[in-house]
């Protein structure tokens, strides 16, 4: 009991004793994390659940009018990457070599 209560008045060795136990449980959260839930694929579920929110908000285009404006759209939007050498296909837009 005696060295008990010695360890208790120095407070130099609660401190580290309190630093200690902080650790261990940082540690464990951290294993716990890495280790047994592992992380599903993101991303995939990220564009689904894009698609699914635009989904709900957006309507079909139904009019052939406005059909043709973003066709025209788009094909205007082609031309000015390929002037500036950028490829359509990847999701950077940095200039070719």
């Amino acid at each position: 009991m005696n060295l008990l209560s010695s360890i208790l008045e120095n407070t130099t060795v609660i401190l580290i004793l309190i630093i200690v136990v902080f650790a261990v449980i940082a540690i464990a959260v951290f294993a716990i994390r890495k280790f047994w839930l592992k992380p599903k694929n993101d991303k995939d579920d990220e564009e689904k659940i894009v698609e699914d929110d635009l989904d709900k908000y957006l309507e079909p285009i139904n009019d052939e009018e406005t059909q043709h404006e973003f066709d025209k759209y788009n094909e205007e939007l082609g031309k000015d990457y390929k002037e500036n050498n950028i490829d359509v296909n990847n999701s950077s837009d940095e200039k070719k070599d």
